[in-house]
């Protein structure tokens, strides 16, 4: 049985957001399996990348999302079909 290589790919914040929503442009492709792991990785880079930059995330009555910066910056927006806050 042969074992499976993993290979890590090196990404700035911006290139992970355009490959994201490339790949969520072409929702099809993320039936694949391949893709589907690939865009769960994008989604966790998301995330910690908006911790580590200290953005709080609050899910409004309305099914908003509201986002808030250490600096008090705030922008409030219906959530992408991916973000489950």
């Amino acid at each position: 049985m042969q074992l499976e290589r993993r290979y890590a790919v090196k990404l700035n914040a911006f290139e992970v957001g355009v490959l994201q929503a490339f790949l969520w442009k072409h929702k099809d492709c993320l039936n694949a399996t391949v893709f589907k792991n690939v865009m769960e990785q994008l989604i966790r880079c998301e995330r910690a990348m908006k911790e580590e930059a200290g953005v709080k995330v609050q899910k409004l009555p309305d099914g908003q999302l509201k986002f808030t910066d250490v600096d008090g910056n705030t922008v409030i927006r219906k959530p992408y079909e991916w973000e489950n806050y």
